[in-house]
């Protein structure tokens, strides 16, 4: 039998659907989230800036999980819908602590990538008895000049329906690094099918990077893991290296082959994770 709080590698075999929800917020907005997984803990995914809901798109994570999936019940949020234009990151960090609030969890770990890593940190810091663990992936403590100007030529070109030239630039800052010679051409296609509306969602979470504030290092009490690569071209690599010395946090870096999107790209990201939770909780 396992021992009283041991993380414990998930049976193989084939993983679970997610189901789909959503919370009404008291001011009549809807949250939708994604949840998987059978354990007693919990693990909260908060995803980067997207494109397309990621509770629509969570499938792949229920596998990326695999490994945690037996002790940990695992909620993936989506920002709220609709979305106002203005809508800051600590409001955004406020809609999932009271989701969390409302589905009764008071203690769980948080997975917060690119913005959901800042995210994850503000809600660590304001919330210290929630937060038993943070997993900081391809994030930054605090924007900085050239992190701005890539976010608001995205947040331009999002309003401007560019979509051929948003497709270009997300392909050449996120994917391009292990793809090679992958056509751009895949790229355009997906972005062909990105409604209006998401376009505009999207230029919300992008002008929301600007709202960003550095939290106090001493607020966060929990142990953190930093993951990143070198080869980010949307947040240098020095900036995670600040994050991960700021929080004395344990950390892996994977090298140039890899970039922001190394979570999606390195075979053994997640299990990276698990070997942490498994030390730390």
């Amino acid at each position: 039998m396992p021992e009283r709080g041991e993380v414990r590698a998930r049976p193989s075999g084939r993983p679970e659907s997610p189901v789909r929800s959503e919370l009404l917020l008291t001011d009549g907005a809807r949250l939708p989230y994604a949840s998987f997984g059978r354990g007693e803990k919990v693990l909260v995914y908060l995803p980067g800036i997207s494109l397309k809901s990621p509770v629509e798109t969570a499938d792949p994570l229920t596998y990326a999980y695999r490994d945690l999936a037996e002790d940990f019940r695992i909620f993936v949020f989506d920002r709220r819908d609709p979305l106002p234009e203005g809508f800051g990151l600590s409001a955004m960090a406020e809609d999932v602590i009271a989701a969390l609030s409302a589905l009764g969890i008071r203690r769980a770990v948080i997975h917060g990538i690119s913005q959901g890593g800042l995210l994850a940190q503000e809600i660590a810091a304001r919330c210290p008895e929630l937060v038993e663990g943070l997993v900081l992936g391809s994030t930054l403590h605090h924007v900085y000049p050239a992190f701005l100007e890539t976010t608001e030529k995205w947040q331009s070109m999002a309003k401007g329906r560019d979509r051929q030239g948003l497709a270009n630039d997300l392909y050449d800052r996120i994917w391009f690094q292990k793809k090679g010679a992958f056509d751009r051409r895949i790229a355009s296609r997906i972005l062909s099918h990105v409604s209006d509306a998401e376009l505009d969602r999207f230029a919300v979470m992008t002008a929301a990077a600007k709202t960003a504030e550095s939290v106090s290092a001493e607020a966060v009490t929990c142990p953190v893991l930093v993951l990143g690569a070198e080869g980010d071209r949307v947040i240098d690599v020095s900036k995670m290296r600040e994050l991960a010395e700021l929080y004395g946090a344990e950390s892996c870096f994977y090298d140039e082959t890899y970039g922001h999107a190394v979570s999606d790209e390195a075979p053994d990201y997640y299990r990276k994770i698990y070997e942490f939770l498994k030390k730390a909780l």
